[in-house]
């Protein structure tokens, strides 16, 4: 597959995100719309990339990709920050469908986390 551009960046896959309105009845629903955004659009990415203390949903160049439907912002936080501390990604991304989960954007950890919230419908 080849892709769009040479170089995702986290602000490329988070224009992407916010342009679809995805319709899902399981979190795994979630992954197959993201899976099909990003084939749409030439994006090479892998999914479910085993990393020290768990699996990460995706992987597009260096940049790890998190997909949350539920769970508390403490929770996510969490996991998130595990993934940025595996030293294997140059940004940590959650893509979620809970608003509450904005809050734990950190830009100025190293590496970057953010958090893009879902446009969508849960079914």
């Amino acid at each position: 597959m080849t892709t769009d551009v040479e170089q995702p960046s986290v602000e490329l896959i988070c224009q992407l995100l916010r342009r679809r309105r995805f319709r899902y009845r399981s979190e795994l629903e979630l992954h197959d719309g993201i899976a099909a955004l990003f084939d749409a659009h030439g994006v090479d990415f892998s999914r479910e990339v085993p990393v020290p203390g768990g699996r990460i949903d995706f992987v597009i160049a260096d940049i790890a990709l998190e997909v949350k439907i539920k769970g508390s912002a403490q929770q996510v936080s969490r996991q998130a920050r595990r993934y940025a501390d595996t030293g294997m990604f140059s940004a940590v991304m959650v893509a979620t469908t809970r608003p509450a989960h904005q809050t734990i954007a950190d830009p100025n950890s190293v590496p970057p986390i953010s958090v893009v919230t879902l446009g969508g419908l849960g079914l």
